[in-house]
C-alpha cells in the first residue's frame, strides 16, 4: 500500500519452466500481494499445474482477476484480448 512500510514474507517460491520466480508474498499483517496485483489487473493467475497447490489462494487470485477483467482495470483496459488469452491458457 502506498505510504505504508512493512516487511513482506515470501512463501512457496519456485521457478517455472521459463525460469521465472513464482512466489506468494504476504505482509506480516496478512495482506497478500498476489491477490492485490491480480485485483489491480497486473497479473494473470495460473489455473493448473504444480503452482496451484493452495486451492484457497488460487480461488482468491482467480476471483480478483475476474474483478479486474470485468472492470477493465490495469492491463485489462488496453490489452483485454491478450489478457483473456493468457488467462485461459
Amino acid at each position: 500500500m502506498p505510504g505504508k512500510k512493512s516487511r513482506g514474507v515470501c512463501k512457496g517460491c519456485h521457478k517455472d519452466r521459463y525460469e521465472r520466480n513464482l512466489c506468494v508474498i504476504y505482509r506480516n499483517d496478512g495482506w497478500n500481494y498476489n491477490i492485490e496485483i491480480a485485483k489491480q489487473g497486473y497479473a494473470v493467475a495460473y489455473k493448473k499445474g504444480k503452482y496451484t497447490k493452495d486451492k484457497a489462494l488460487a480461488h482468491q487470485v482467480n476471483k480478483a482477476q475476474g474483478i479486474a477483467a470485468n472492470s477493465k482495470f490495469g492491463l485489462w483496459k488496453d490489452h483485454y484480448s491478450l489478457m483473456k488469452y493468457m488467462a485461459n491458457n
